[in-house]
């Protein structure tokens, strides 16, 4: 099966763990912060905690992407198109 047209074939689960995180752990966090909401996706400062892949508030930006998750690479690890 491909991929959607537009859709990176990244997952959630793939963008965790290049960003440092454990995705069991990282999944728990995000249901738990929506059960704290009222059963709904938190919002604000409570969401974007969630937002792995933006760089941290004390990041300076001037260092390389370790990860490779640099957004104009974004297709670099998706294999050869089906």
């Amino acid at each position: 099966m491909g991929r959607a047209p537009g859709r990176p074939g990244r997952t959630i689960i793939v963008i965790v763990e290049c960003n440092g995180r454990e995705p069991l752990a990282y999944l728990t966090d995000y249901l738990n912060a929506c059960a704290a909401a009222g059963g709904k996706a938190p919002a604000g400062k409570a969401l974007e905690q969630f937002f792995v892949w933006l760089p941290a508030p004390e990041d300076t930006g001037s260092s390389p992407d370790p990860a490779g998750t640099d957004p104009s690479d974004r297709h670099a690890h998706d294999g050869p198109a089906p």
